[in-house]
């Protein structure tokens, strides 16, 4: 039977040969091997939180080594919620704007002298899409989404079409206003400002929440999805007309959206 042999207690130990590191790794500096970890073991979620509450003026992506997903995507900002967007900003920047929400009541409220001086300047041009008020099934649907009356849904669209039929009339030289309606049932919010477009999610829970809002640049994967769904959106909607009349010369003023 064989014996395995036994080391002699009194023999020294041989010191144990360092392990050779890759040869990847030796060819990496350290900021390189920082930055790729960290952006390894980072996913979009935490990014997200770390660019939330409490850390608004680090909310752009950092521009070192990001990851080819994202940068693929052309997302240039998180935001954990889109009041922190710069609507304003954008606004007042954009010659072509794109729109697609339920109504945006408190959006378009806080953000009316953007939108008029975007329409007042010579060859603007606003685009939007908004759910079809007459079609009962996705009144429905709305109703229950956000916990109104079928009655309350119908005027709140009513008062978003009554608000860019005013900015339709008072629109600048060479200015467009134009408005579409769709049976499509909205997922998510879209805002397009040139090259820029932001979209926001809609949630799940039927409940208010803070809920991120993802801001990319033309070129990337995720400008190109809004931007398409939008496209077909367009395609597919109903003209619906701009024109005031006795029933659409009030606009309702609400109160400014408190962040």
């Amino acid at each position: 039977m064989l014996q395995t042999p036994q080391r002699n207690p009194s023999s020294p130990r041989k010191a144990s040969l360092p392990h050779k590191a890759s040869s990847s790794r030796e060819r990496s500096s350290p900021r390189e091997r920082s930055s790729s970890a960290r952006w390894r073991w980072t996913p979009l979620a935490s990014i997200a939180a770390t660019f939330g509450k409490g850390h608004r003026r680090q909310s752009r992506l950092p521009a070192a080594d990001p990851p080819v997903g994202i940068e693929a995507a052309g997302l240039t900002r998180l935001a954990t919620h889109y009041a922190e967007i710069d609507w304003n900003g954008l606004l007042n920047q954009a010659s072509h704007v794109d729109l697609f929400f339920a109504y945006a009541s408190q959006w378009r409220n806080n953000h009316n002298e953007a939108l008029r001086s975007l329409v007042k300047r010579e060859g603007a041009h606003l685009r939007v899409i908004l759910p079809d008020r007459e079609n009962e099934a996705q009144v429905a649907q709305l109703a229950a989404r956000f916990s109104a009356s079928p009655a309350e849904i119908v005027k709140k669209i009513s008062d978003a079409e009554r608000a860019f039929a005013v900015l339709s009339r008072d629109k600048g030289p060479r200015a467009t206003v134009e408005l579409r309606c769709t049976s499509a049932f909205p997922v998510f919010t879209y805002y397009r400002f040139d090259r820029r477009c932001i979209g926001v999610l809609y949630t799940q829970v039927n409940k208010r929440m803070r809920v991120p809002a993802f801001e990319c640049e033309r070129g990337g994967t995720l400008h190109t999805f809004f931007s398409d769904q939008f496209s077909v959106l367009w395609a597919l909607s109903s003209v619906r007309s701009l024109v005031l009349n006795a029933t659409l010369d009030h606009v309702p003023r609400l109160e400014p959206l408190r962040a």
